[in-house]
């Protein structure tokens, strides 16, 4: 997996992404999961089972882009990060101008 994207969220939505390891495990599974969220966004919860993760989030800038990282331990002793691309746009679907 490499250059995973979220789609996009509006500041105040609260929303949960996830993670399909299942590629990436090779027959292991997830021992441990981390998130790392940067400053703008608020993590409210995460989780993982044998084989994918989930998050949590709100919060963020309109127009900003985010790069969340997701690490895990597995199995057999790996450790391995992705890295998400999540945007914040406050008006996904902006109207258009009547004439």
């Amino acid at each position: 997996m490499t250059g995973l994207k979220w789609p996009p969220k509006k500041p105040h939505d609260i929303l949960d992404y996830a993670v399909d390891w299942s590629g990436t495990l090779r027959g292991e599974t997830i021992d441990g999961s981390a998130f790392h969220v940067p400053h703008g966004l608020v993590k409210l919860s995460e989780k993982a089972d044998k084989t994918r993760t989930q998050l949590w989030v709100t919060g963020g800038e309109d127009g900003h882009y985010y790069v969340i990282a997701n690490r895990i331990c597995t199995s057999g002793g790996r450790v391995v990060e992705e890295h998400i691309t999540l945007s914040v746009i406050d008006d996904i679907f902006p109207q258009q101008e009547s004439s």
